[in-house]
């Protein structure tokens, strides 16, 4: 993963009490987004494929721009998930065979299928840099999250991230029924 400490950071926001007279009255708020900032968004993809492609089937391609072309052909439906005309798996089903496509590697469907089904599973073993876990466990800043996609998909990852009880209350966009979240709550002071 990148050096995530400077990755991290989404925003920053000092804050004052109405009597504070100094800088060091003020109150650090940090706020992160959690896919690809809080673990590595690509892993999940780079181990499904690294099991469901035969060996050799994708050396020739640039996976770093396989995986963009993957990401990209979900963003291209991402309203359709927002608004229920598809599920999170009917999503993932299309962009591996829009991405596999676009680079000549013919999928069927039941190869799409195995495929999001592993992408799901390995999403539920993704896990935050060492680094950010000692940051977060430090740090007397307030934190907040925000994401955006599928309200119990968000949750699900924030769960596993051990980001729902430990320290982040995050706010997921869908709940805020908008496509980027509107408003930030932060996790309690210590």
């Amino acid at each position: 993963m990148k050096d995530s400490l400077t990755t991290v950071f989404f925003a920053l926001v000092l804050t004052t009490p109405a009597k504070a007279c100094s800088i060091l009255d003020m109150k650090l708020k940090l706020c992160f987004d959690c896919d690809d900032t809080l673990y590595d968004l690509s892993w999940p993809f780079r181990m499904s494929a690294s099991h469901l492609f035969a060996d050799g089937q994708l050396d020739p391609i640039d996976m770093e721009r396989f995986y963009l072309d993957y990401r990209k052909a979900g963003d291209e439906i991402f309203d359709q998930i927002q608004t229920g005309k598809i599920s999170i798996d009917e999503s993932g089903r299309h962009r591996i065979k829009t991405v596999c496509s676009r680079y000549g590697i013919p999928v069927d469907d039941a190869f799409a299928d195995e495929f999001q089904k592993m992408y799901r599973d390995y999403q539920k073993n993704i896990a935050m840099d060492p680094q950010l876990v000692d940051f977060f466990q430090e740090t007397d800043a307030d934190l907040a999250i925000l994401t955006n996609g599928d309200h119990g998909h968000q949750y699900a990852k924030l769960s596993t991230l051990a980001c729902l009880t430990t320290f982040i209350r995050p706010t997921c966009s869908q709940a805020e029924r908008s496509a980027t979240p509107s408003r930030i709550q932060e996790r309690s002071p210590k």
